[in-house]
């Protein structure tokens, strides 16, 4: 997770984050005293329409639907989420040993951080919805991390979809909000 090494100090953000820094220390330790290499990914938020868990885009289009608002903090956390199909296709990437470069420390994110507030304002501009969101009705969490140390993408790896794009793909599908919009292709 991309929360493994936030804000000035780079340290894990939470348990979370922290139980894959140790998982990477262990790793790290195992493949040295085996003379091995590691190849280590770390993932920025992902999302996809067929995503079971309730990450923020399905919480927006279900907000949307039912047309209820949605207290959210501040929104001025770093995010910069990244399509599963891309994740899923730098982790394939990184299993293929004729890689000029493969061992190391290596990020995939969408490649262009901005605020979650930015993030989810223009995904709501791309629908063509208003924004169900009351920014600042809640406080931030214990802990919340606003600044990521995004991780250099791996030299064989880079996202091949802007934002933007990936939002449209992912809204023109059956459950999104431009399915059946011809007009989707030409925002």
């Amino acid at each position: 997770t991309c929360w493994e090494r936030v804000g000035v100090y780079r340290k894990p953000a939470n348990t979370y984050a922290a139980s894959k820094e140790s998982a990477h220390l262990m790793l790290a330790a195992m493949t040295a005293e085996h003379r091995a290499s590691l190849t280590w990914l770390r993932l920025a938020d992902t999302f996809s329409i067929d995503d079971p868990r309730k990450k923020i885009f399905q919480v927006i289009r279900e907000a949307i639907i039912e047309g209820r608002s949605l207290d959210m903090t501040l929104g001025e956390q770093d995010f910069d989420p990244l399509p599963a199909n891309e994740a899923a296709l730098a982790l394939s990437l990184a299993c293929i040993e004729e890689k000029p470069i493969s061992h190391g420390v290596w990020g995939t994110s969408g490649g262009s951080p901005s605020s979650l507030r930015s993030k989810i304002e223009r995904y709501c501009q791309i629908v063509g919805k208003r924004s169900p969101v009351r920014w600042g009705a809640k406080p931030y969490r214990f802990g919340e991390p606003f600044f990521i140390n995004w991780t250099q993408p791996p030299p064989w790896w880079n996202s091949s979809i802007d934002y933007d794009a990936a939002i449209i793909a992912m809204e023109s599908l059956p459950r999104g909000l431009l399915f059946g919009n011809v007009a989707s292709s030409k925002i």
